[in-house]
């Protein structure tokens, strides 16, 4: 499966995403997202039972912020309506596990909502 690249907010808020993801956000300055790439690759390349895609959060300024994303790089798996923060090793063999289930030793907390009301009349404009 290829790594799954955010194309803009737009795309975002057009479509829901089913099933698992597993996430990295990351900025292309951070030495260590840069260490982690191609591990990041591999495992995007080797799975099927998740998704693996990654979000540019100097572009996709929304999306970090609608995630709380302070430090990079910060990986969450979301699926069914939850998310779940990854703090493991940034190995191969730690990243699978997790996507495999090991997320279900962590606690979840809810996917947070797309947008206020009152932000969605904008987005749409901008974006959709």
């Amino acid at each position: 499966r290829d790594l799954v690249r955010s194309r803009g907010l737009g795309d975002v808020y057009k479509r829901q995403v089913r099933g698992t993801w597993f996430v990295k956000f990351y900025a292309p300055w951070c030495g260590h997202c840069k260490a982690m790439a191609p591990t990041w690759e591999q495992l995007s390349a080797d799975v099927s039972s998740f998704a693996v895609a990654d979000v540019d959060t100097t572009v996709e300024k929304e999306l970090g912020k609608r995630f709380g994303i302070k430090g990079f790089p910060t990986l969450k798996l979301f699926k069914d309506g939850k998310m779940y923060d990854y703090q493991g090793d940034r190995t191969y063999e730690s990243l699978r596990n997790f996507g495999e289930g090991g997320y279900l030793d962590v606690p979840s907390t809810p996917i947070p909502e797309l947008a206020k009301k009152k932000n969605m009349k904008r987005i749409q404009e901008e974006f959709i």
